[in-house]
């Protein structure tokens, strides 16, 4: 609660948050498609989440001087895991921030990309799996060129599932 406080964001409200981390190059949601979320999520109040190997991403979302996005800084998995705790929703890659959102009961939205979600996700109202239909996927590649599968979910289908889960 402290470190919300701190970042002037208020525990009790709706944060919402998003993490840009993806542990292959192939399961980030290209920035461009973050930055049209973000404009369309304005009022919301936005926990920018990020973690080691996104150190020059977060240096372009700061340039981009966006309002209502908090960044948060570097941290530890556990101080990870207690901001996570306050998010009235989380919007992931596919990563582990995803899955420790899902254990802490957060609402969750994935945005997956080159692995297959039926492993990884029990979806459920609360447990949204967005995937495109790229058929090359699901590829397990670490590494694509075009990363067509990710770029080609839109912001706006994001969007209307956070307006879903938000009602």
């Amino acid at each position: 609660e402290n470190f919300l406080f701190h970042m002037n964001l208020n525990p009790e409200e709706k944060l919402i948050m998003c993490c840009i981390s993806g542990t292959w190059q192939s399961k980030k949601w290209p920035l461009d498609n973050w930055f049209s979320l973000f404009k369309k999520l304005i009022p919301q109040k936005i926990v920018l989440l990020w973690g080691p190997g996104d150190e020059e991403d977060v240096k372009y979302i700061k340039e981009k001087n966006l309002p209502n996005i908090y960044i948060i800084p570097a941290i530890n998995i556990r101080e990870l895991a207690a901001i996570i705790s306050y998010a009235k929703i989380l919007i992931s890659n596919d990563n582990g921030v995803r899955h420790i959102g899902q254990a802490l009961s957060v609402k969750t939205i994935g945005l997956f990309g080159p692995t297959n979600e039926k492993g990884w996700v029990n979806q459920d109202k609360n447990n949204i799996v967005i995937t495109s239909p790229a058929p090359c996927r699901p590829c397990d590649k670490t590494k694509c060129p075009d990363n067509f599968c990710l770029k080609n979910i839109s912001p706006d289908i994001v969007f209307a599932k956070i307006n879903e889960i938000l009602k």
